[in-house]
């Protein structure tokens, strides 16, 4: 049996326990009902990158030379027996603690997040089917992964982006923008969909250690993207309430939730707008993958 294991860097903002395991379902009020702030998705963006250029950001990524460690909660879908006929879709949450070295080397401590589950009675019976096969996506007393040097990117998607890389990215949002999407260029081409831009932005924003020259540009690029759009308020896994920048494009939407009072990124989401072949059975609207992100 075969599992490929789906977007592994990203987590639920608001998975619940149902009958059947994780529900994948994010509920939230109209945007207009429930905005902590009432502008528009460019100008909130752009009023970050102000904030950020002018005083640098309130997180603990970023100081030169010093290791960067922060930890993340992941809610990823595993398609067994993808494109068969028993195919069935089990979504697992994991936390993640990361050191990453100047170097790029990195010591990843991973922990299973409750048992696995899935969004629908048929992918259970699925599963028992197909002889209940084990989903634990951690070992009970956790794993240790270590990466060599040079190896660990910023980055979920695209080629590597290391620590000096990060460090090295420019303030220009011209240069800034070149940069990163040069490291999307094999991935996704020279077009990449602006949801998967916006992913790679909220990922250096929240973790990577960029100057807050860097860390302005990188805001006045999510500023910039096409579709680009507010979804309310919600929170992450850790319970903290955040304000919701939205994109939606390649049939799934993409939200990042952000902290209004600090201006930094709480989790970044990914849920289905219709039926998908890669998430067999997961019906649309249902939260295929997030990731929340926290201090040790």
């Amino acid at each position: 049996m075969k599992a490929i294991t789906a977007l592994l860097t990203a987590v639920i903002g608001s998975a619940v326990i149902a009958g059947c395991g994780f529900a994948a379902t994010h509920p939230r009020l109209p945007a207009a009902a429930t905005e902590l702030n009432p502008q528009p998705a460019g100008r909130f963006a752009d009023s970050i990158a102000m904030r950020a250029a002018g005083a640098g950001a309130d997180r603990p990524m970023g100081a030169a030379g010093l290791p960067v460690r922060y930890r993340t909660i992941e809610y990823s879908a595993e398609i067994f027996n993808a494109g068969l006929p028993g195919s069935f879709t089990a979504f697992v949450r994991v936390s993640r603690t990361k050191t990453i070295q100047p170097s790029s080397a990195a010591s990843i401590d991973t922990f299973a997040e409750g048992a696995p589950g899935f969004t629908s009675a048929a992918d259970r019976a699925r599963w028992q089917a197909a002889g209940s096969p084990s989903l634990a996506p951690a070992p009970p007393g956790g794993q240790v992964m270590s990466v060599p040097a040079g190896q660990f990117s910023f980055i979920p998607q695209g080629s590597t982006l290391t620590y000096q890389q990060a460090r090295a990215l420019p303030g220009s949002s011209q240069g800034f923008s070149a940069q990163l999407l040069s490291h999307l260029r094999a991935f996704a081409g020279p077009h990449p969909l602006p949801n998967l831009v916006l992913t790679q932005l909220a990922y250096l924003i929240a973790a990577a250690p960029v100057t807050p020259a860097a860390l302005a540009a990188a805001w006045r690029m999510v500023a910039t993207l096409p579709g680009l759009h507010r979804c309310g308020n919600g929170t992450d896994l850790a319970g903290r309430p955040g304000q919701g920048l939205c994109i939606a494009s390649g049939g799934e939407e993409t939200e990042v939730l952000v902290s209004p009072g600090t201006g930094s990124v709480l989790a970044v989401e990914d849920r289905l707008l219709q039926p998908s072949r890669m998430y067999p059975m997961v019906a649309d609207g249902s939260m295929v993958s997030s990731a929340t992100f926290l201090t040790p």
